[in-house]
């Protein structure tokens, strides 16, 4: 391989189709000019930089994105901060200073949307004339659409917001998914006789709300259970805090979890979460919901 990168720099949280393209170009791109490729991804969106109190949840956490981006063919991930350095950094700075400069671009392939630099002054044009000026091949690619909406990370977290599991899978290439380590809650499943395994999951976490039928893996194993996952505040439980949980019964799963992480996948939404009027209403919904799951 010769000396530099074909990168590409942007969120890329969720790593969704529309990503995807961009990746197989930038592939492209590196298998004609004898380059690696190399994807430098920020943190977290630059807009929870400017909105801290006010953040922007995650499809992706950066463990998950990076397990992602090396399954799509990628060679090297990087992660950048986006801090108030990087918020002042004049377009061309960024080009030559960042890009050229410490990621060693030789090639580069964004979207057509991109913008860089301070207050995203840099556009597709001026990253073209950047580009011509400092010898670097760019490639910018149409934005992604699917029945004419465009495929982002914003329209996918609106859809799984309102439990929409099955459409944000059409636009990810993948069923959506989170992971946790297994925690003890209140042991109330069960004493219902639906024991259901307790998930903390990362706070930057987009989760979305309701009854889901789920696929489930624990670490380190390589079967695969059908779940039913709850995720909400409990609305039923007498005193229940509202505070958000995540649980999950796995479906002919015998054993202890405590301690364990869990992959867990969307499969379908069921039904919203709701309050019932009795413990032995809600027995009686969770059973038909693990039926709904199996």
């Amino acid at each position: 391989m010769g000396n530099g990168y074909a990168v590409t720099v942007g969120t890329y949280d969720g790593v969704h189709r529309g990503h995807r393209r961009v990746f197989r170009t930038l592939c492209q791109l590196a298998k004609a000019q004898k380059l690696k490729t190399l994807v430098v991804a920020f943190e977290e969106p630059p807009k929870n930089f400017f909105r801290p109190d006010a953040p922007t949840s995650l499809l992706t956490l950066p463990a998950e994105r990076e397990e992602l981006l090396l399954k799509a063919g990628i060679d090297r991930v990087e992660s950048l901060r986006f801090d108030a350095g990087v918020a002042a950094m004049s377009a061309e700075d960024y080009f030559h200073d960042v890009l050229r400069g410490r990621y060693k671009a030789r090639a580069v392939c964004e979207g057509e949307d991109f913008g860089f630099g301070h207050d995203r002054r840099g556009n597709i044009v001026m990253l073209h004339q950047l580009s011509e000026k400092y010898g670097v091949t760019l490639k910018v690619m149409p934005l992604a659409k699917q029945d004419d909406q465009k495929i982002s990370s914003t329209y996918i977290r609106l859809l799984l917001a309102d439990g929409e599991v099955e459409q944000a899978a059409k636009l990810l290439g993948y069923r959506y998914f989170l992971t946790g380590a297994v925690v003890r809650g209140q042991g109330l499943g069960a004493r219902m006789g639906v024991p259901t395994a307790n998930l903390r999951v990362d706070h930057r976490k987009l989760l979305p709300r309701g009854v889901f039928a789920a696929r489930v893996r624990v670490a380190g194993s390589t079967k695969v259970y059908k779940g039913a996952a709850n995720i909400g505040v409990r609305p039923t439980i007498p005193g229940a805090e509202p505070v958000v949980h995540v649980e999950v019964h796995l479906i002919g799963f015998k054993g202890d979890l405590y301690g364990k992480t869990l992959r867990m996948e969307f499969v379908r939404h069921i039904r919203s979460e709701k309050k019932f009027p009795t413990l032995l209403a809600l027995k009686r919904q969770i059973k038909k919901d693990i039926q709904a799951a199996s």
